[in-house]
């Protein structure tokens, strides 16, 4: 009918323009390829017992969060970062997030040496498409600023550095004091909504629970420190990308699939990677993908 038809040219909208936001979100520029997808993905196209498309669902895997605060010479963080740093035109959210100095502002962007990814990518552009593809997919206003300020919240907590605690003369440590980079660490705090006292803290101690429940707090090495904002950093990106899965889903209609049996499966994973430098992350990866990869012809195939 004309209305499953129209049904089916909306769902195949939706998917190109999540594709884009995926992309944005979830691709890098590598050694081996200008625009590698740095996740898995696996996409259901939902059919009606009439063989109308009536839904589609994106569920993702291994998203790869080691490359949030560590790249290759000669390759760069995930597209979004860049797109932000150069696209955002509105100046008070520039000011506000503190994004005027552009990308080689900031560690996350720099450390592979890389602003570019190669001279037929446009960031700004591409940053443009990015937020029509969001409007699109009905992220509000309100919700794009929230994610402009979360991703540049993670920005400015990969500028942040540590000094060395110190053991004072009377035995007490003196815990690890924050260096601030471009922007005031209680600057960042308030950008993620919480206090500024406990953001600090949380950055620089570990609470240690007993067994019996008595708690004291314990101050980080730099090295510690380091790891912990960058955990932060990893923690907040996953949960960013998660909630960009469950609005693509949301758009594409996966509460109308109920009772639909019918589907075509379409598998998009990473091949086993060597990289010059092979991280534990980087075995379970490629040991994750191969098993999925066995599963998935045992499954659909065999």
């Amino acid at each position: 009918s004309a209305m499953d038809g129209e049904q089916a040219r909306h769902i195949e909208a939706m998917l190109l323009e999540s594709n884009v936001i995926l992309e944005a979100f979830g691709n890098a520029k590598t050694m081996r390829n200008d625009n590698s997808s740095r996740f898995g993905k696996y996409i259901r196209l939902l059919y009606s017992s009439d063989c109308h498309l009536v839904g589609a669902e994106t569920e993702h895997f291994l998203l790869e969060r080691s490359r949030l605060m560590n790249v290759e010479e000669g390759e760069r963080n995930y597209h979004i970062f860049y797109q932000l740093c150069e696209g955002l035109e509105d100046e008070a959210q520039l000011r506000e997030y503190r994004l005027e100095d552009g990308a080689e502002a900031f560690r996350m962007c720099g450390m592979g040496g890389e602003l570019r990814a190669c001279e037929s990518v446009d960031d700004a552009k591409d940053f443009n498409d990015t937020c029509a593809a969001l409007r699109q997919l009905g992220v509000n206003d309100e919700e794009l600023s929230c994610i402009f300020r979360l991703l540049a919240c993670m920005l400015h907590i990969g500028n942040l550095d540590f000094k060395e605690s110190e053991v004072l003369q009377d035995g007490s440590v003196m815990p690890c004091a924050i260096l601030s980079g471009v922007f005031d660490v209680d600057k960042i705090a308030e950008l993620l909504g919480v206090v500024a006292t406990n953001f600090r803290a949380a950055l620089c101690k570990r609470v240690i629970t007993s067994g019996r429940g008595s708690m004291s707090v314990k101050s980080l090495t730099r090295a510690e420190c380091l790891h912990n904002a960058g955990g932060l950093v990893k923690h907040l990106y996953s949960h960013l990308f998660g909630w960009l899965i469950r609005k693509i889903n949301f758009e594409h209609g996966v509460k109308q699939m109920v009772g639909s049996t019918k589907f075509i499966g379409i598998l998009d994973i990473f091949g086993f990677e060597i990289m010059r430098h092979n991280s534990f992350e980087q075995l379970c990866i490629n040991f994750t993908n191969e098993a999925l990869q066995q599963q998935f012809n045992q499954h659909e195939f065999v």
